[in-house]
C-alpha cells in the first residue's frame, strides 16, 4: 500500500481521540490546572525560564529554602511548553496561554506516539485493516493514554513517543539512516531522562544479535552508538552550564554516560575490520566493548554503577523511594494493575510468536526481541511497562489478524458482527482492561519516584483531594512571600499556587531538603526535629494536608511521631493553628508561638 494512507489514518484516528480526550477532560477547563505533582513543577519551570531564569540553569529557587535545589529536568520538555505560551500570550492572556499549552503538548505527545507506533505496526503486517486500525490501538493503551491526557505536560509521554521513534526507525529505515536516527532519538529520550538508558541498551542489543550473524549488518551497531554518543555529548554542551562537565550526578545525562558510550563505539570499531570475520570474534568483540563501557562508568564515577538512586539519604530510601510503586517491580502494584498490565504482555507474546512463526523477518524478529526485553524490564520496574505495553500492540495486531482471517469463514450477516467482536476482544481499552490499568493507574503515581504519595492508611485519597481543590490555597496565596516546612506531596501545588518557599517536594535530587522534611514529621511527638528546622532556616509556617496518604504513612510507621500527632490534631504546644479563611479543614497551617 502506499504511504499517504496510513498517514491519513493516524491523523484521523488522532483528532478523534483527542476530541475525546478534551470531552472526557471538559470538568477541568474551568479551572485548569496541571494533572499532577510533576507536571505542577514543571510548569513552575517553565514560569521561572519564562521570568528571566537563564536557560542552562534549571535549578528550583524554592526548593530547599533558603539554599535552593538542583533539579535535573531538561528545557527539552521546557521548551514547547513555553513556546505556546509565548505565542499565546499576547492573544489570549498568560493564564489561558498556560492552559492551551496544557492541552496541545499532551496531544501532539499523542500524535507522535500514535504515528512512531503505525511505523512499527507496520513491519509486522501489510493487512490494510490493521494498519487503519493501529493508531488506534496505540492511542487506546492505558498506559500510554494516562501519560498523553490533557493537561500532563511532564516528560514521561515524550519519552514514550522517542522510544518508539527509536523502534520505528531500527526497523524501518534504510541500511546507515535507520541505526543513525534510532540513536539521535534515544540521545534526546536520555537527555530528557535517564530512565530510558534500559531500553537504550536494549536497542543496542537488537542491533547486536544480527551482527554477529553477518559482519555485514555490523556497521549498523557501529553507527547507533556513535550517533549516541555524539548527539548525547552535543545536547549536554548545548544544555548545561560548564560548571556541570565536572559535577558527579548519576541521575540525568552526564560526561560518565556519554563518556561510556563513546568508549563502546571505539571498542566496536574492530567489527569493521576483515579481520574479525566470524561470528565468534565478532561476540567477543561486542562483549568486550560492553564491559569496557561498564568499566569507564566505575573509572569516572563509581557510584553510578549502582543505579541513578544509590546517593539517596538512607532515611529517604527508606521512607520516600522505597515505597514509590513506579520504581518498584510490578508484583509490587495493585492487583488490578498486575492484572490489566499482564493481559497486555500475554496476548503480545501471543501475538508475536504467532507472527515469527507465520513471517520471521529480520524485522519481526527484532521487534519480538525489543518487545520481550521491554517487558521484562516493565515488570522489573514498574515504570517502564508503558513502553512495553505500547511494543505489546503488534503483536495484538497480529492476534487480531488471525482473528479477522477466521471471521472471513462466517456468514452473512454474522461476519460483521464476529469482526466487530474480535477488535473489542483485543482492543487495549475494552472496559475491563481500562476499568483495571487506568483507575489502578490513577491511584497509583504516574510519574516516577518523584511523582507518587506513599501509601498509607485512613482515607488518604479523600483528604487528598480536598487539599487539592484550588480553593484550599486561597489563604497561603494571600500571604506574603515566605518560606514553609510541609508535606512533600502539597509541596508542588504551594510553589504553583503561591510565591512560597518550601524545604523539599518529591523530587529525589533535593536528597537533603527530603532528608530534612522526612526527619522533622518522623521525630518525636513534640516535633523538637521540625522546630529545630524551622529555626535554622527560618521558617515561619508548617502547613500539612490532615488524613493525606503521606501523613498516614509516616504515622504507620513511627505511630509516636510528629505527623502522627499532627494527623490526630495533637498539635504540640509551640504550634499555633493559623485560621484559614476560605480553606478547609484538610489544609492546615500553623505557626510557631514563640
Amino acid at each position: 500500500m502506499t504511504s499517504p494512507p496510513w498517514r491519513l489514518a493516524v491523523l484521523a484516528t488522532w483528532l478523534f481521540v483527542t476530541a475525546f480526550m478534551l470531552f472526557a477532560a471538559r470538568g477541568q477547563f474551568e479551572l485548569p490546572v496541571p494533572r499532577g505533582p510533576d507536571d505542577l513543577l514543571r510548569m513552575v519551570q517553565v514560569r521561572d525560564w519564562l521570568g528571566g531564569q537563564a536557560f542552562a540553569d534549571v535549578s528550583q529557587t524554592r526548593l530547599n529554602t533558603p539554599l535552593g535545589a538542583p533539579m535535573h529536568w531538561s528545557r527539552i520538555v521546557d521548551a514547547p511548553i513555553a513556546l505556546v505560551i509565548l505565542l499565546l500570550s499576547p492573544l489570549l492572556g498568560e493564564a489561558q496561554a498556560e492552559a492551551a499549552a496544557m492541552v496541545v503538548i499532551p496531544a501532539l505527545t499523542l500524535l507522535a506516539v500514535i504515528y512512531a507506533g503505525t511505523m512499527v505496526a507496520r513491519q509486522v503486517s501489510s493487512d490494510r485493516r490493521l494498519i487503519f486500525l493501529a493508531p488506534l490501538f496505540f492511542a487506546a493503551v492505558p498506559l500510554v493514554a494516562v501519560q498523553t491526557w490533557p493537561f500532563r505536560i511532564d516528560h514521561h509521554g515524550w519519552q514514550i513517543a522517542l522510544a518508539l521513534s527509536a523502534t520505528a526507525a531500527i526497523v524501518s529505515g534504510k541500511r546507515l539512516t535507520r541505526p543513525a536516527l534510532a540513536g539521535l532519538f534515544m540521545a534526546v529520550d536520555l537527555a530528557i531522562s535517564i530512565e530510558g538508558l534500559p531500553y537504550a541498551a536494549l536497542l543496542a542489543a537488537a542491533l547486536a544479535v544480527p551482527a554477529i550473524r553477518d559482519r555485514e549488518q555490523a556497521l549498523a551497531l557501529v553507527v547507533y552508538v556513535a550517533v549516541l554518543a555524539v548527539v548525547s555529548a552535543a545536547i549536554f554542551a548545548l544544555t548545561q552550564p560548564a560548571t556541570m562537565w565536572s559535577a558527579t550526578w548519576c541521575d540525568a545525562l552526564m560526561p560518565v554516560y556519554f563518556g561510556a558510550f563513546a568508549v563502546a563505539g571505539l571498542g566496536l570499531l574492530p567489527l569493521l575490520s576483515s579481520y574479525v570475520g566470524t561470528p565468534l570474534r565478532r561476540a567477543g568483540v561486542i562483549a568486550a566493548a560492553g564491559l569496557a563501557a561498564f568499566a569507564a562508568i566505575l573509572a569516572i564515577e563509581p557510584t553510578c554503577a549502582a543505579g541513578p538512586f544509590a546517593r539517596l539519604d538512607p532515611i529517604v530510601q527508606q521512607h520516600w523511594y522505597g515505597r514509590i510503586n513506579e520504581g518498584l517491580p510490578l508484583w509490587h502494584s495493585s492487583g488490578t494493575l498486575q492484572f490489566g498490565t499482564a493481559l497486555l504482555f500475554l496476548t503480545g507474546v501471543a501475538g508475536y510468536v504467532l507472527a515469527l512463526r507465520k513471517r520471521s523477518s529480520k524485522h519481526v524478529r527484532t521487534l519480538a526481541f525489543l518487545f520481550f526485553g521491554a517487558a521484562i524490564l516493565g515488570i522489573l520496574v514498574m515504570r517502564a511497562s508503558a513502553l512495553a505495553t505500547a511494543l505489546a500492540i503488534p503483536g495484538i495486531l497480529v492476534l487480531l489478524a488471525a482473528a479477522l482471517e477466521r471471521t472471513e469463514r462466517v456468514r452473512r450477516p454474522w461476519r460483521l458482527l464476529a469482526s466487530f467482536g474480535a477488535i473489542v476482544m483485543l482492543f487495549p481499552a475494552t472496559p475491563l482492561m481500562a476499568w483495571t490499568l487506568a483507575s489502578a493507574a490513577g491511584k497509583q503515581s504516574h510519574d516516577d519516584p518523584e511523582a507518587g504519595s506513599v501509601e498509607g492508611g485512613g482515607n488518604g485519597g479523600a483528604a487528598a483531594a480536598v487539599c487539592k481543590r484550588p480553593s484550599s490555597f486561597d489563604a497561603l496565596a494571600s500571604m506574603a512571600p515566605t518560606r514553609l516546612l510541609t508535606q512533600l506531596d502539597i509541596a508542588p501545588a504551594i510553589l504553583y499556587r503561591t510565591p512560597h518557599a518550601v524545604v523539599a517536594s518529591s523530587h529525589h535530587r533535593n536528597n537533603d531538603g527530603i532528608a530534612a522534611t522526612l526527619s522533622a514529621f518522623l521525630g518525636d511527638a513534640e516535633g523538637d526535629e521540625a522546630r529545630r528546622l524551622m529555626q535554622e532556616r527560618g521558617l515561619t509556617h508548617l502547613v500539612i494536608c490532615v488524613g493525606s496518604k503521606e501523613l498516614n504513612s509516616y504515622g504507620k510507621a513511627k505511630p509516636e511521631s510528629f505527623a502522627a500527632a499532627l494527623n490526630r490534631d495533637e498539635a504540640p504546644a509551640w504550634l499555633t493553628r493559623v485560621p484559614a479563611k476560605g480553606g478547609n479543614a484538610a489544609l492546615r497551617i500553623y505557626q510557631p508561638s514563640d
